[in-house]
C-alpha cells in the first residue's frame, strides 16, 4: 500500500500547471510622478529616534 501511495504522490509533483501565471508591474496613469522605484523614506520624528536608541542601549547591555 505504501508503494501505491508513494507513486500517487510522485505522479502529482511530476504534474506541470496548465496556467502559467505573468506578473505585469503597471503605474497608475492617474499617479502624479510615475516614479516605480523606492520612494523617500518620511524623517524620523524624536520620540521614535529615542525609542530606537534606547532598545539598542537595553540590547547592547545585555
Amino acid at each position: 500500500m505504501d508503494t501505491q501511495q508513494d507513486a500517487a504522490e510522485q505522479k502529482i509533483v511530476t504534474q506541470e500547471r496548465k496556467m502559467r501565471y505573468v506578473i505585469k508591474w503597471v503605474v497608475s496613469p492617474h499617479r502624479k510622478d510615475k516614479r516605480t522605484g523606492a520612494l523617500d523614506p518620511a524623517p524620523i520624528d524624536a520620540y521614535t529616534r529615542y525609542a530606537f536608541d534606547e532598545v539598542k542601549r537595553m540590547f547592547k547591555q545585555e
